[in-house]
Order: C-alpha cells, then sequence, then structure tokens
C-alpha cells in the first residue's frame, strides 16, 4: 500500500531527525544558571548533574556576554529536547499504526 510505504518513509525520516537531534544535544551544556554570593561578591555558575548524579557547579568566566550565551545555549538544549520527545512521541505512533497492518 502507498500508505505504508509512506509511513515507512516518514518513521525514517523521524529516526534520522532523533540522531540529529541527540548530537546537537550532546554538545550543549546542561542546567541552570545561578549566582552564588561569595565573600559578599555575586558569581554566575553553571548549575547541573553530572553522569554520577553529583550536583556539581562550574564557575561561568568571560562576564555577561558568556552568561548570555550560556543561557542561550540553555534554552536550545531545552527546545531541542521538547522537539527529541515530539519525535519519539510520533515515532511509537507511526510504529503502533504499522503494527496494526
Amino acid at each position: 500500500m502507498v500508505i505504508h510505504g509512506v509511513l515507512r518513509d516518514e518513521y525514517e525520516r523521524i529516526g534520522r531527525m532523533v540522531e540529529i537531534h541527540q548530537a546537537e544535544i550532546a554538545k550543549m551544556p546542561k542546567g541552570v544558571v545561578r549566582e552564588k554570593q561569595v565573600q559578599g561578591r555575586v558569581y554566575p555558575y553553571l548549575h547541573f548533574r553530572d553522569s554520577d548524579g553529583k550536583v556539581k557547579d562550574v564557575y561561568i568566566k568571560g562576564g555577561d556576554s558568556a552568561i548570555a550565551e550560556m543561557k542561550d545555549q540553555i534554552a536550545q538544549r531545552k527546545q531541542r529536547e521538547n522537539a527529541l520527545k515530539q519525535f519519539r512521541r510520533e515515532q511509537k505512533e507511526i510504529e503502533r499504526i504499522l503494527k496494526k497492518r
């Protein structure tokens, strides 16, 4: 059937998109930017969990431009993660449809 072929093609396309998004997400920083007060001064830190599950705080060097760039990259990561979730949902839906036939 034509529809079956179209669904298979779409399933493959979504699979490629999932791989692309996963690769891009792996390159981007995760976590949130937080400010810590140390000896009366405020410093920006990237706050995240490492692969062992431990919470890490890494100082963000470079001033306001580096902080803005970091926040932008984190926002892009969240957008890609949401898109990845949507792609996976679509993939499951297509799998369910293809199994019925």
